[in-house]
C-alpha cells in the first residue's frame, strides 16, 4: 500500500483548500492519505479522500466519532509500546520538547503517526501542505511532520510556495 501525508495549518486558505481536496480526490486511486482531523488544512484533504488513516490525538477529537466513514478510518488508540516510540521521535525534531504539556506532546504525537503510520514502519512517500515558512521550518504543528520527514528523506511539497502550488494545479489538470 501506499501513502502520502495531507496536513498543514488550521487556517490554510479557502483556494488553497480547493487544490488539497482535488489533489486527495486525484490520489485516492493510488495512495491512502494520511492526516489528522483538524480544521484547516487535514480537512480539506479529508472531504477529497475516498481512502484514508486519519489519526486523532484522543477520541472524539474534533467531532470524528465513528472508526470507519466512508472509506477514512479514525484511529482513536494507540498500541501503548508503538505510543511511547511516537512520543520519542516526536521529541527529537520538535524544537522545544520540554516546553509541550501533555495535550500539545499528543498532538505531535499524532503528526508521527501521519508520516510514518500507526507501527512507525510505512513511512509515507511525500507530504503536501500548507504552512508559513519560518527560516528552514515552517509555523505550527505542522512543523513537526514536515522535520520528521525531512529526516527520513522524505519529499515536502508546501503549496505555500508559489511553484509548488503551481506544480500541483498542472498535475490537477
Amino acid at each position: 500500500m501506499k501513502y502520502y501525508t495531507g496536513i498543514g495549518a488550521r487556517g490554510t486558505p479557502e483556494d488553497i483548500g480547493k487544490i488539497m481536496t482535488a489533489f486527495a480526490r486525484q490520489q485516492s486511486d493510488s495512495h491512502t492519505l494520511r492526516s489528522g482531523a483538524a480544521d484547516g488544512a487535514d480537512t480539506f484533504f479529508e472531504k477529497g479522500a475516498s481512502v484514508g488513516d486519519i489519526f486523532l490525538p484522543w477520541p472524539k477529537f474534533n467531532g470524528r466519532t465513528q472508526a470507519n466513514v466512508g472509506g477514512l478510518f479514525y484511529h482513536k488508540k494507540y498500541d501503548k509500546e508503538i505510543e511511547k516510540q511516537a512520543e520519542e521521535i516526536a521529541s527529537t525534531v520538535h524544537p522545544n520538547w520540554a516546553a509541550c504539556n501533555g495535550t500539545v506532546r499528543k498532538f505531535h504525537q499524532r503528526n508521527v503517526y501521519q508520516v510514518l503510520g500507526t507501527k512507525l514502519d510505512s513511512p509515507s512517500d511525500f507530504v503536501v501542505f500548507w504552512a508559513v515558512p519560518e527560516g528552514d521550518q515552517v509555523k505550527g504543528g505542522t512543523n513537526t511532520a514536515v522535520q520528521l520527514a525531512k529526516t527520513r528523506g522524505i519529499p515536502t511539497y508546501n503549496l505555500y510556495e508559489p511553484e509548488v502550488r503551481e506544480r500541483i494545479e498542472r498535475y490537477l489538470k
